[in-house]
């Protein structure tokens, strides 16, 4: 039996390898093949190859007798790799699972499923963590000398790490569980979250050359400190080496870690899967609602929508966030940059102007709102085609969503530019319109797309979101056009002049825009009535 529901656990992580939602049927085996090969090659070839890369550049640790040190710094990135990577698949696998009224309806002891739940979640962080656990290993003993006391070491290390991250998953995951039956609005909180998280990894990211410059360089200080401030994880990444001290220290905690989480989990776990969260009552008022126009209220429901879906935010609005943080970054870099383009163009006077357009025309491509909204409303689009509105109001509402939500974050950068850097009027009045008209024709055109391939069977909202061809075309469309605006510039600027090729790429969006305009009240309306 414990059995059976470890592998009925495995195949929900892998559901999607294995069943294809679009056909309603299970893959073939040539399909989940693919699909695996694919995965191995991200996490083997892309993760472990980064990290494999890292390991390598801190040789020069190992070098300096600091192995214990290496497989410190190594733990702290493998345990934040692996909690995070594991700590949503715990939060919807453990304790909020779809599955767990119906399993305790069941004749199973609920130790099984505890124990059942609990080997997916120690997989699936062993799995994250090893990416950095193992490239770690091999260089060490491809660095230093081995030994069977090392061999032993490096294994329990791996191990541990593993276990950390297991502990961790189970704390996190609860948080998160937790949280989210009491928040009301927990799609802001999960995009909030997402975000912070991005900005940390872009900050760590940009940073990292600088930390490892100086980590190398100061290697034996920062060690001697961490020695001496911080004994235990002297300890832990003594194990590594071999330490037989450290190695049966932690074999202690290690046992006492996975028996700690056992008795807490089996003790609150029925208390936790079965809590339905705090519940309000609502009282009702009566009101006077303001009367709203039609395009009003339909743009009202697409506004909710999107609001209404963190992952309809996360990953077709990345652009609202982008665009005001140019706008902070011009403010703050504003002369370096004007020197640095200056300098590159010095034969082109105007490049700060097309170099600033670009940029903003750039991040705003981030944004695709209009794309997926059509699929979006999947098998309720009938109600959309009988209500008594016309159908151009329906697909202005949504094309106007998707421009409104890029100008205004768009006017930050735009105003910040034209306050900061040493410009014309003619350059500020092509900074303001340019981007504006290529925010219209973004819109316009992923509208285009999305009319022309739409997913109306679709059995989870991300089909449409993310893996659908129109998104792909109107991301990779709209930054190929701010791309070739840049281009255009390099090749073409001194034929006709910054400010004539300035213009001429006004004229040629303004066309390409009230060709998609002309399209939106002609062609639109017959493409929305064949749909459904």
């Amino acid at each position: 039996m414990l059995s059976i529901l470890i592998k009925k656990q495995l195949a929900e992580i892998f559901r999607a390898y294995l069943y294809n939602p679009k056909k309603n049927k299970a893959r073939s085996k040539f399909s989940i093949f693919l699909m695996f090969t694919l995965f191995i090659l991200l996490m083997v070839g892309m993760l472990g190859g980064m990290f494999s890369y890292l390991s390598w550049s801190l040789r020069p640790v190992i070098q300096l007798g600091l192995g214990w040190f290496y497989f410190s710094l190594l733990s702290g990135l493998a345990i934040f790799l692996g909690a995070f990577g594991s700590v949503f698949n715990t939060f919807s696998g453990l304790y909020l699972a779809k599955d767990n009224d119906l399993l305790l309806s069941m004749p199973i002891p609920v130790d099984y499923v505890i124990i059942s739940r609990l080997v997916t979640v120690y997989l699936m962080g062993l799995m994250y963590c090893s990416t950095v656990t193992i490239p770690a290993t091999v260089v060490y003993f491809i660095t230093d000398s081995f030994s069977i006391m090392k061999l032993a070491g490096s294994i329990l290390w791996i191990f541990a790490v593993s276990v950390i991250v297991f502990a961790l998953s189970c704390l996190l995951g609860y948080v998160v569980a937790f949280f989210s039956t009491k928040l009301k609005r927990k799609n802001i909180t999960t995009v909030i979250i997402a975000l912070v998280f991005i900005t940390v990894y872009y900050i760590v990211y940009f940073k990292a050359a600088d930390i490892m410059r100086d980590l190398l360089l100061h290697a034996q200080l920062y060690g001697d400190k961490v020695k001496g401030a911080a004994y235990p994880l002297y300890l832990f990444g003594a194990m590594g080496t071999g330490d037989g001290i450290a190695m049966a220290i932690y074999a202690v905690v290690v046992v006492l870690l996975i028996a700690l989480v056992w008795i807490v989990l089996s003790r609150s776990f029925l208390k936790i899967v079965t809590s339905t969260g705090k519940e309000s009552h609502v009282t009702y008022r009566e009101k006077t609602v303001r009367r709203k126009s039609s395009f009003g209220a339909l743009f009202g429901k697409e506004l909710g929508r999107f609001t209404g879906s963190s992952s309809y935010m996360l990953n077709c609005g990345l652009g609202i966030i982008i665009l005001p943080f140019i706008g902070v970054l011009f403010v703050l870099k504003g002369a370096a940059l004007q020197e640095m383009i200056n300098f590159l163009f010095a034969e082109a006077h105007g490049a700060v102007a097309l170099v600033i357009i670009t940029a903003i025309c750039g991040c705003a491509s981030m944004n695709d709102i209009a794309t997926p909204s059509i699929s979006l409303e999947g098998k309720n689009l009938w109600i959309l085609q009988s209500l008594p509105v016309s159908v151009i109001s329906i697909l202005r509402a949504k094309v106007f969503l998707q421009f409104i939500l890029t100008e205004i974050p768009a006017l930050v950068p735009m105003i910040c530019a034209c306050a900061v850097f040493e410009l014309t009027i003619t350059e500020k009045i092509f900074i303001l319109v340019i981007p504006t008209l290529y925010i219209g024709l973004v819109s316009l055109f992923g509208m285009f797309l999305g009319l022309h391939n739409p997913n109306l069977k679709w059995t989870s909202e991300i089909y449409p979101i993310k893996q659908s061809l129109s998104v792909l075309f109107a991301l990779f469309g709209g930054m190929f056009y701010a791309i070739a605006i840049f281009v255009g510039f390099v090749f073409f600027h001194e034929v006709a002049g910054v400010m004539g090729y300035l213009g001429i790429t006004t004229a040629v969006t303004a066309v390409l825009l009230l060709l998609l305009v002309l399209w939106l009240h002609r062609g639109a309306p017959k493409l929305f009535a064949k749909l459904g």
